[in-house]
C-alpha cells in the first residue's frame, strides 16, 4: 500500500488514503472486509503529531514552529511532518485518484489547516473525496468495562465518554463544500445513548481511547 504510484495497467479504482494511524484503521476495516481487493490501493500515512495532512509549503514553516504545539514541545518532528507532507502531494497521485479517502486524529487547534489541505485535495481531484471524521471516547474499552463492572447497561454507560469536542469536530467535518462525509461516530455509538466498547465475544472494541 505504501507503493509510490497506481498501476496505471490495472483496471480497478484508484483508491488514495491519506492520513495517520487512523488511515491504517480503515485500511484495516478495508482488507477485513474484502473491500481492498477492489482496488488500487497508495497510502500516504502522516504522523499523528503533525495534526493535519499537509500544510502550504509558504506556511510551513509557521505552522510547525509557532503554531503546532506538538511540534514546539518537540523540534526533531518538523522535519518529519516535512517529508511527509511532500509525500502526500506527490507524483499526481491525487489528481489521478478515483476515490480519496482523508482520516486523521482530527485537532481543534488545527481545525484551520486541515480545512485548507482538505479543501485543495477536493481542488486537485476529479475523483471523489470522503473525509473520516471522529469516532474516540475520552477513554480506551478496557477502561470503561472495568469501571462499569458488568456487561447489562455497559453500552449507555459507555456514551457518557464521548468527547464533545469530537462532536464539534465532525459537526465542521460534514459541512466541507466537494466531500463526502463518513461518520464513524455513528458506527461506534448507533445512538446518543449508546456506544459499542466491547464484541460480542467481550474483547476490546479500542486498545486506546481511538
Amino acid at each position: 500500500l505504501n507503493k509510490a504510484k497506481f498501476d496505471n495497467t490495472s483496471k480497478k479504482e484508484k483508491l488514495l488514503v491519506i492520513g495517520d494511524s487512523q488511515a491504517g484503521d480503515v485500511i484495516n476495516m478495508l482488507k477485513e472486509s474484502g473491500m481492498l481487493e477492489k482496488y488500487d490501493t497508495v497510502s500516504r500515512i502522516v504522523n499523528s503529531r503533525c495534526a493535519t495532512p499537509f500544510v502550504d509549503i509558504n506556511q510551513t514553516e509557521t505552522y510547525l514552529t509557532k503554531l503546532n504545539p506538538i511540534t514546539m514541545r518537540d523540534p526533531s518532528l518538523i522535519a518529519q511532518c516535512k517529508t511527509h507532507f511532500s509525500k502526500v502531494l506527490e507524483d499526481n497521485l491525487i489528481e489521478s485518484a478515483d476515490k480519496v479517502f482523508v482520516v486523521f486524529y482530527w485537532r481543534r487547534f488545527a481545525e484551520k489547516y486541515y480545512m485548507q489541505s482538505i479543501n485543495e485535495i477536493a481542488k486537485r481531484t476529479k475523483g471523489s473525496v470522503y473525509v473520516f471524521g471522529m469516532k474516540n471516547l475520552s477513554s480506551d474499552s478496557t477502561f470503561i468495562a472495568t469501571k462499569f463492572g458488568k456487561t447489562a447497561g455497559l453500552e449507555t454507560f459507555a456514551s457518557k465518554f464521548v468527547e464533545g469536542e469530537s462532536r464539534v469536530i465532525n459537526e465542521h467535518m460534514k459541512k466541507i463544500q466537494g466531500t463526502k462525509f463518513v461518520d464513524l461516530m455513528s458506527i461506534t455509538c448507533k445512538s446518543k445513548d449508546s456506544c459499542i466498547v466491547l464484541d460480542e465475544s467481550g474483547n476490546p472494541i479500542f486498545s486506546d481511547r481511538n
